[in-house]
Parts: C-alpha cells; structure tokens; sequence
C-alpha cells in the first residue's frame, strides 16, 4: 500500500512540475507530502525541502531542469 501511495503522489508532483514549467515558472514547487511515507525513516535523509541552495534540492532543480527546486 505505502509504494503505492508514494508512486501516486509522485506522479501528481511531476505532474505539477510539467504544470509550472508550461506556465514559464524557473522555480518550482512542490508539496512536501509528497516524500512522506507510512513507513517512518523512509528516504527522510534525502528528502528536499524549502531551502533551493541545499542538497537534494540542487539536484532536482538539475534533473528537472530548472534553476530551483523547493519542497513546501
């Protein structure tokens, strides 16, 4: 149940980024509920979050393609 809970939430977040990018946003925002999991300690340790200067944030901003990556 929890992978499917976490794959749909991350389908919704890219959904939101292609959004945002259509719509001429450089930065992006995401909702952090997307990486919480009903498993406690799941990935917590590279979850982004609100600050765009800060790893992981750095590498979605880079994956995505867009100059920063906020998790809010």
């Amino acid at each position: 149940m929890a992978c499917v809970d976490m794959r749909l939430k991350w389908e919704r977040m890219l959904a939101s980024i292609v959004t945002q990018k259509a719509m001429g946003a450089t930065q992006i925002i995401v909702d952090k509920q997307t990486f919480v999991s009903y498993y406690k300690g799941y990935t917590d340790w590279g979850n982004p979050g609100s600050d765009p200067t800060q790893w992981p944030n750095t590498s979605y901003a880079r994956v995505f393609g867009v100059q920063s990556f906020i998790a809010k």
